[in-house]
């Protein structure tokens, strides 16, 4: 296959039930050292986004870093990373 100069080719994860872009799971993954295997990305920054900023979530366990942190605090720790991921891999391809 002849890809174009600037082409990206993305290479999608699936991961249980849902497929995540390398970004996404590397940003989970940064953060979080477990997670439900069939909740998306999306879902699972939703629900921490969305919680009350309270630790009640079942299957949802942060690195100890950030275990003082708020569930939206993370959330936003999440989003920065994978953005900041998708920057530093822009243009490679897989």
């Amino acid at each position: 296959m002849a890809l174009s100069q600037g082409a990206i080719l993305f290479t999608v994860i699936t991961w249980g039930n849902k497929t995540m872009k390398p970004a996404e799971q590397f940003a989970l993954n940064q953060w979080l050292c477990d997670y439900p295997d069939d909740l998306s990305y999306q879902e699972i920054v939703a629900v921490l986004s969305e919680s009350a900023n309270e630790w009640n979530i079942d299957n949802l366990t942060v690195w100890e870093l950030v275990e003082h942190h708020t569930l939206d605090q993370v959330a936003e720790l999440i989003e920065d990373t994978r953005k900041a991921f998708e920057r530093a891999t822009q243009g490679e391809t897989v």
